[in-house]
């Protein structure tokens, strides 16, 4: 429908002032007030925890005098609520002022205290202070003990050791663990804590007992007690309170050890609470496994999806809301752990209702561990040799709980004539030491293992549970006469811990002499091919402890090593199988030819055995086992020699990468173009940072570049392959990146490396990944996701090194493009028409890329028939493109965040001229494209333009006669009017009219000119005038109306 146009009317005021100048003296009174006044927060202390009513307290001062302090607390957002203001009265000697305010109306969140102060002058300044408020108790889970049920005696059985598991939730430190312990009667049991307490009775301090000094990340696990005598010597004060704690719950006295029936079962109950840092204590501590499912069964969320970390943020408000933990979801959460007593499906313990939890304990339920023949007491002390073996036995407790054996450590302790150590020394050899796997022969030497069907199985490889066996583990050299104890540790698995058989110490002496010299070292691991070929200086070192004093100059002590070359990767139980082999010359080894030394005291050496020469230039496999048999002698009888295998193997070959990105040429130097550059690939994605970082392996480089947790990432993901087939496994993978500004060079590429088999070229940069294992016979996924820019002509580099410094080739793509989004269109609003007269109309379309802008297409039609720029007064410009900001350094040009202020744009003018030639019903349709040829959404606009004036056609009746300006009387008081109006573009939509006297005709003409040069008649309002609306259609056809004026 065709629109009026408006005209502005002026009207003119005139505006009198009146300045008045009145006659003053202005000067100083008898005091200045010049200097601003100063403020600081003194409580509470920096980034402490509170609760509840708080106090605040500060100093401020003024040359004159302070006027008021107003303090407020202001949240992450910015937003600050006040929550008092001291007037000046109020303010101690004029410079101490302090507030209460009340933190429960306020969400558990760090929060700045801001303290403003004002003198009488008006002046102002501002000190800050940040805490946190936390009014939300912990949330205790606990996963063992499990039962509340007293009459259940099987239910949570404790051996010797009674241990809480779980999980304590808290946004801060939690101070400490309360416990009550009652028999099955309900009677108080005390307990030997860290302090008595009671934490719902300051006043009562008898029985409840605090616990600290322990780890709650990663789960709590928390020994309370423990079967032992708190009498014996040489006991920490912890084990003491342990061993008091653990004949309290049996019920003994604390000197009743000896009395001890240890096969007795008692039950006992707890209660169990928590403190954390800000005071908040809760008030019952949950069975983890029953809450989970009931809040799983009202929620609606499985419980592999709960992870009960999150249930504090959930109580205290602070969970992000998202599509599993809804909104209705965690208010249904908080309801649960507000009113659990609602819920009778859940189990929970509570000193204010009653609850407990229930267990029982048994001190010979625990698993056993005996070395027959070792007790102390026997009147001569249980000999071993020096390096020799040492066997025992472990068996299940009375419960019959199968042992883990991959938790067994096996501990010797330096110990006095009547066997006593100190538990808390370090021990004189451990397998905690060591892996203990028996992969070399050092962490043999550290292992724990039994035999079976003639070969040594090692407990760390272990992965099922297993019932009374015999185990053994070497000795390390020791000095003959010296004493130690003996110390094993494991759990059976209900994670009860190994326990001595029937309480002994065990013991043993070195003997004072030896037979065979005996070898260890190091074997079953990879050197480079270099290492074995002629002009290599690496060695092999053997350790030898012989007490003959044959190992000297000129002495009858020799080591004899005997290579055989077995071509490819072979374990020790399986060399044999090689198809082929080669035995070379014999390596001898002597105090007197310098291979030899000596090392310390008591018969100790080091034989250094050269691997040159074991390879030459004729070896081509890729990889080859090197069995070396070792004869250490102290003389020419048979007796005193032992002979001894190692392997090693020789790693020929360096590391594979296989790129699986589909699009990515798999050879060095490959051309590469438009990589996936659809958003819907599974290899890119747009993020925070913050949301993107946990759990991912971004390398080291991007901390550098000052990204936030609120900086938005474009992130691509490299996927491949890289393996060391049967070789030592790979070590890293290296990359660098850059663009057609700064090609790659010989230089920029060279990947010499270091004595650490690090690249000396800090160009390289390298992924974090997981590395493959030696000898592996698969390859393994490689997955990095990086930040990237988008861009093109960017070329990509990655090499990778192995464990032994072998390197893969130089993988390189060239003409890489990184484009992450489509460009975005942006229209201009416009009129339904257009009919005022100006030199053109002019439309501005804007277009923008997060990569490159390349072009932006209008198709235009006019009346519905397609028109081209320069026809029917329409041309289209299309400016060039602006690009987006290239970053400076050249590394970061791959690896830099996503920044939308930093964007390619182009526009596109759109001009229509206004002097007819353009009149019509005009649409345009939009696209933009960049430069990877993405196109944007397809957008339109519709407008029309419409410049030329309705024009009268046709003859004009009133009252049904032909008018006739000169002969046409009317005597009627109503006349009806007729006539046509024909308009080409919009069609016809209002008629004004205005009916005078004949000696007003004139004036009245000159009115209805002067509207119609100002473009707008709608402001007549001469007498008799009106105005006729009609139904425009747009049509050049002529449009009817009639007039009907009266009086």
């Amino acid at each position: 429908m065709k629109r009026r146009i408006n005209v502005i009317t002026s009207t003119v005021f005139s505006l009198a002032a009146l300045l008045c100048l009145a006659n003053c003296e202005i000067g100083l009174g008898p005091q200045v007030d010049s200097d601003t006044p100063t403020i600081s927060v003194t409580k509470p202390d920096i980034g402490s925890s509170l609760k509840q009513t708080i106090t605040i307290e500060g100093i401020c001062h003024d040359d004159n005098a302070v006027a008021r302090v107003e303090v407020s607390l202001r949240n992450s957002d910015g937003k600050k609520f006040p929550v008092g203001k001291i007037n000046k009265e109020d303010i101690l000697d004029g410079t101490s002022w302090s507030i209460e305010a009340d933190t429960t109306t306020f969400p558990d969140a760090t929060y700045e205290i801001v303290a403003d102060v004002y003198d009488v002058a008006k002046r102002h300044s501002s000190a800050t202070r940040s805490f946190t408020i936390d009014n939300t108790p912990p949330v205790v889970l606990l996963s063992r003990p499990n039962s509340m049920d007293v009459n259940n005696v099987d239910a949570g059985v404790y051996g010797g050791t009674v241990t809480l598991s779980g999980e304590i939730l808290d946004d801060h430190d939690i101070s400490a663990l309360y416990i009550q312990a009652y028999d099955e009667n309900g009677d108080k049991i005390t307990l030997d804590g860290e302090e008595p307490i009671d934490p719902s009775d300051p006043n009562d301090t008898s029985t409840w007992q605090k616990f600290t000094g322990f780890d709650v990340q990663g789960g709590v696990s928390l020994t309370i007690a423990q079967f032992g005598n708190p009498n014996e010597s040489g006991l920490s004060e912890k084990d003491v309170r342990l061993a008091k704690n653990y004949l309290q719950l049996y019920g003994y006295g604390i000197n009743d050890y000896n009395s001890v029936d240890i096969s007795r079962v008692r039950t006992v109950q707890l209660v169990v609470v928590a403190t954390d840092a800000s005071g908040n204590r809760s008030t019952c501590s949950y069975i983890k496994s029953s809450l989970t499912q009931l809040i799983a069964d009202e929620t609606g969320i499985t419980v592999e999806q709960l992870r009960s970390t999150k249930y504090k943020t959930i109580a205290n408000g602070s969970c992000p809301v998202d599509s599993v933990f809804t909104r209705e979801r965690q208010n249904k959460i908080r309801d649960i752990l507000n009113n659990i007593s609602a819920y009778s499906t859940v189990a929970y313990a509570s000193s204010e209702e009653g609850n407990k939890l229930s267990f029982s304990i048994c001190a010979d339920n625990s698993p056993k561990y005996d070395f027959s023949g070792y007790a102390y007491g026997a009147a001569d002390w249980p000999q071993v040799t020096s390096g020799g073996t040492l066997s025992f036995t472990v068996s299940p407790g009375l419960d019959k709980h199968q042992i883990q054996p991959q938790t067994l450590e096996f501990s010797i302790y330096v110990c006095s004539d009547s066997g006593s150590y100190d538990a808390n020394a370090t021990p004189y050899f451990s397998t905690k030491a060591n892996a203990g796997d028996g992969s070399t022969e050092e962490a043999k030497r550290k292992a724990i293992y039994w035999a079976e069907n003639g070969e040594n199985k090692f407990t760390k490889d272990s992965s099922v549970t297993v019932d009374e066996k015999a185990y053994s583990v070497q000795l390390p050299v020791m000095e003959g006469g010296s004493r130690f104890a003996i110390k094993i540790e494991g759990l059976d698995e209900a994670n009860n811990n190994l326990m001595p058989s029937e309480g002994n110490r065990y013991v043993f002496q070195v003997a004072a002499t030896g037979g065979a010299p005996h070898v260890t070292g190091d074997d079953q691991f990879f050197m480079k091919k270099q290492a074995f070929m002629s002009g290599s200086s690496e060695e092999l070192q053997l350790n030898i402890s012989d007490t003959s004093g044959k190992f000297k100059s000129g002495g009858s002590g020799k080591v004899t090593v005997t290579p055989t070359v077995y071509p490819g990767y072979w374990l020790k139980t399986n060399y044999t199988s090689s198809p082929t082999k080669s035995t070379k010359s014999a390596i001898v080894a002597t105090v007197t030819n310098g291979r030899i030394e000596s090392v310390g005291t008591g018969g100790n050496f080091v034989a250094n055995i050269p691997l040159e020469g074991i390879l030459t230039n004729g070896d081509t496999a890729d990889n080859y086992t090197i069995l070396l048999e070792v004869l250490a002698q102290n003389g020419n009888e048979a007796e005193n020699k032992e002979a001894s295998r190692y392997l090693l193997w020789a790693d020929c070959k360096g590391p594979l990468v296989q790129v699986t990105n589909v699009g990515w040429v798999d050879n060095t130097g490959a051309e590469l173009s438009d990589i996936m550059n659809d958003e819907t690939s599974a290899y890119w994605s747009r993020a925070t940072y913050g949301e993107s970082k946990t759990g991912e392996n971004f390398t080291d480089v991007i901390s550098t570049l000052g990204v936030d947790d609120a900086t938005l990432l474009n992130l691509y993901t490299l996927r491949s392959y890289w393996s060391d087939i049967e070789g030592s496994g790979t070590k890293a993978v290296y990359f660098q990146s850059t663009d057609a500004s700064s090609p790659f060079t010989a230089a920029s590429l060279n990947t010499d490396l270091d004595a650490d088999n690090v690249p000396t070229n800090s160009k390289w940069i390298q992924v974090k990944t997981s590395n493959t294992t030696p000898g592996a016979k698969t390859k393994v996924t490689l997955s990095n996701i990086q930040m990237v820019r988008e861009g093109s002509g960017f070329s990509l580099a990655i090499f990778a090194v192995d464990n032994v410094g072998n390197k893969s080739p130089v993988y390189r793509w060239n003409d890489i493009t990184f484009d992450f989004g489509v460009p975005q269109l942006t229209i201009p609003s416009v009129q339904e028409y257009y009919a005022s007269v100006p030199q053109e109309f002019e439309f501005t379309i804007s277009a923008t890329d997060s990569n490159e802008m390349n072009g932006i297409t209008v198709t235009a039609t006019k009346n519905g028939t397609p028109v081209e720029s320069g026809n029917s007064g329409y041309t289209l410009s299309v400016e060039p493109a602006v690009p987006r900001a290239n970053s400076a350094d050249a590394r970061e040009k791959m690896i830099e965040s996503f920044d939308a202020d930093s964007i390619s744009t182009q526009n596109a003018i759109i001009r229509l001229n206004g002097a007819g030639a353009s009149d019509g019903v005009w649409s345009f349709t939009i696209v933009a494209k960049d430069a990877a040829n993405r196109t944007s959404e397809q957008k339109t606009f519709t407008t029309t333009i419409d410049t030329v004036a309705p024009v009268a056609t046709g003859d004009l009746n009133i009252s049904n006669r032909l008018y006739n300006e000169l002969t046409s009387w009317y005597k009627n008081e109503t006349l009806r009017v007729n006539g046509q109006f024909t308009e080409a573009t919009s069609g016809v939509n209002e008629v004004y009219y205005v009916v005078k006297s004949s000696d007003a005709t004139t004036a009245a003409q000159n009115t209805i000119n002067a509207a119609v040069t100002k473009g707008d008649i709608t402001g007549l309002t001469l007498a008799g005038s009106g105005k006729i609306l009609l139904n425009a259609d747009g049509s050049a056809s002529p449009t009817s109306y009639t007039i009907t004026p009266s009086g």
